[in-house]
């Protein structure tokens, strides 16, 4: 036990009653544990384990010639960079690992003017966090999902979905144990399978189709939003 310093009067001389007062040497030893255990309950870093909600906003951006097949005319021109807003389920299992479920769209402008794109993705994610139970905790991140492309054209949409695997570096800037500001790049690596045309031809006709493709491409997003522990 660590002793707090007896405190002196001038000359030396301790306080009556301090000096040789081992109840009150133990009380105060008892207080300033106590004040030592209530800090690192206190301390600004995350909770180190349980259930949290996320909320982000997401940059887009999109390497040359993703996803052509299946997709509007040659002449459409896809607008790389798009905008739009992701949403987590996360757990943490332990101080340094954190399973998150995401979700995640962004719209992408085309040069058509009645012609909408928009790039959605769900993956599975798990992150590793460094200096634990700090206010900043960096982490990377690795993730397996699903991913989308969809052009929207009158009547008709088009879409063309893969697979995608995901690596990031990231970290979580805690304002308290609830609240933490996530910011993160991930890189996107994505293998187009299948393309799928449905809708109304302009006669009222249905169409509905699926080809297989065998397409490789590339994203990169930048994400920053909000942790809510629960």
């Amino acid at each position: 036990m660590i002793r707090p310093p007896v405190p002196s009067l001038p000359g030396g001389k301790s306080r009556p009653g301090w000096g040789n007062s081992e109840a009150v040497r133990i009380g105060l030893g008892a207080l300033l544990s106590a004040s030592i255990a209530y800090s690192a309950e206190a301390a600004p870093g995350g909770r180190p384990r349980g259930p949290a909600l996320g909320l982000q906003f997401a940059s887009d951006l999109l390497s040359t010639g993703d996803p052509t097949p299946g997709g509007p005319p040659t002449e459409l021109v896809l607008a790389e960079l798009g905008a739009g807003a992701g949403f987590s389920v996360e757990y943490r299992f332990a101080p340094r690992l954190i399973c998150r479920l995401g979700v995640h769209s962004a719209l992408h402008y085309t040069s058509g003017n009645d012609i909408e794109a928009t790039r959605s993705a769900a993956s599975l994610e798990a992150l590793y966090l460094f200096r634990t139970a700090s206010r900043i905790e960096p982490y990377l991140m690795v993730g397996l999902g699903a991913t989308g492309i969809e052009f929207v054209q009158s009547e008709i949409k088009s879409s063309t979905s893969g697979d995608v695997a995901s690596l990031g570096v990231g970290l979580l800037h805690h304002f308290g144990p609830m609240l933490a500001f996530d910011l993160a790049l991930i890189i996107d690596q994505i293998n187009w399978s299948e393309v799928e045309v449905r809708g109304t031809s302009d006669e009222g006709a249905s169409i509905e189709f699926r080809d297989p493709v065998e397409e490789a491409g590339g994203a990169a997003r930048l994400r920053l939003g909000f942790r809510f522990a629960l």
